[in-house]
């Protein structure tokens, strides 16, 4: 079972000791032609395959460890970084939800949200920070187009009025470029088509996902 890179040094260093090794630990850049690290490479490979039996779990009550503490006999080192990630996921909310354009239905809206299902439908595309210019692509047009902040003809037209007065459909060329036609034009049926594919199998997954979550939870009880 893979083990977390910290738990995996510990047990190292126990090993050391247990067997009275003068080891000196060296991080180094992996995969860069290192001969000691590809030596190891090597040897875990060869250990992985190995039917020899290793016992890879961490005594706790050793006192080289005692700083390291346990819960139930899980590690806190997984829960905090759950706890961490948490925070971070709080921060990302917090932060889009104070932006203006979001400010009015996040904290005057007297309709509640269901944020939990909301933030996991966002939290399952990768690389997702509100103000991050690494967002996914597709999501990062999604929440332009539902909160009317596509850079439309119709909008740079009101915001430099004296250069995009004429601007026209960038995909017929013939109509000017405001919401209704966007979404009627015959030049965007097949990008439509594909948005409209893609997220159907995002959400069936995601919407499974909950559901056997839920399950979880009630078999739980």
């Amino acid at each position: 079972m893979k083990q977390p890179n910290a738990l995996v040094i510990m047990k190292i260093k126990m090993v050391c000791k247990e067997k009275q090794l003068n080891l000196e630990l060296v991080k180094v850049k992996g995969h860069d032609g290192n001969e000691g690290n590809e030596a190891a490479d090597r040897l875990a490979k060869e250990g992985l395959n190995s039917d020899n039996i290793f016992d890879s779990r961490i005594d706790f009550t050793n006192h080289d460890i005692r700083f390291f503490p346990a819960f139930k006999d899980i590690s806190i080192e997984t829960n905090l970084q759950r706890f961490i990630l948490r925070i971070f996921n709080t921060f990302d909310a917090t932060e889009w939800s104070l932006l203006n354009i979001n400010r009015k239905e996040c904290h005057l809206n007297s309709v509640q949200c269901d944020w939990q299902v909301t933030w996991m439908l966002i939290n399952q595309f990768t690389g997702f920070r509100c103000r991050s210019v690494n967002i996914n692509r597709l999501l990062c047009f999604l929440f332009k187009l539902l909160h009317k902040a596509l850079p439309l003809g119709q909008v740079l037209a009101q915001r430099k009025p004296m250069l995009y007065d004429h601007y026209l459909c960038t995909g017929c060329n013939s109509e000017k470029e405001t919401w209704t036609h966007l979404m009627n034009c015959t030049a965007y049926e097949d990008k439509w088509a594909l948005i409209h594919e893609q997220l159907s199998k995002d959400f069936c997954f995601i919407i499974n996902q909950c559901l056997a979550a839920n399950s979880l939870n009630e078999n739980a009880m």
